[in-house]
């Protein structure tokens, strides 16, 4: 399941989720930004995801990810593979992304399970075209947590940017 919002031109808030009964167990959220995709939704619904990305004609350049929890990074695979683009995690990331540990069977049922992902490292500052992106470590929510300040918006984990 699928819901989105345009907030401003090349700027949207895309929520998903694995529907059951008609609706689904847990809303995650990520953002299209002028052809970057910030997290990348959950493994259960990365084919509903790309078809979306597809059909809206969506110019993806880059994948960022802020943090390896399945909600947020599950969807970049199959991302890097249909769209051929780079995908950057933290340092403290790209172990567990590269080789994914099992995880409980109810995340399994909510999310899905990771498939494993080579990422880019992400550096202080990268540039994609014409955008600066500047990574700030944010950790809390996980350890390896990190935040996005592009243009004038930042781009942070919270509790709450699921709902």
């Amino acid at each position: 399941m699928l819901k989105w919002e345009q907030i401003a031109k090349d700027f949207m808030v895309i929520s998903v989720g694995k529907e059951y009964g008609g609706e689904p167990y847990y809303w995650t959220t990520f953002y299209y930004y002028k052809g970057l995709v910030i997290d990348a939704g959950c493994p259960h619904t990365a084919e509903e995801t790309a078809k979306f990305i597809e059909d809206m004609k969506l110019n993806v350049k880059a994948v960022f990810l802020t943090h390896h929890h399945e909600d947020h990074c599950g969807g970049a695979p199959k991302f890097k593979e249909k769209f051929g683009v780079e995908v950057f995690a933290s340092r403290k990331s790209l172990e567990i992304l590269a080789n994914p540990p099992e995880i409980p069977a109810y995340r399994r049922l909510v999310w899905g399970q990771l498939k494993p992902l080579k990422a880019a490292p992400l550096k202080e500052v990268v540039r994609v075209g014409d955008l600066t992106v500047k990574t700030f470590e944010t950790p809390g929510h996980s350890f390896d947590s990190v935040s996005f300040l592009i243009e004038k918006n930042l781009f942070i984990w919270r509790f709450g940017d699921n709902a």
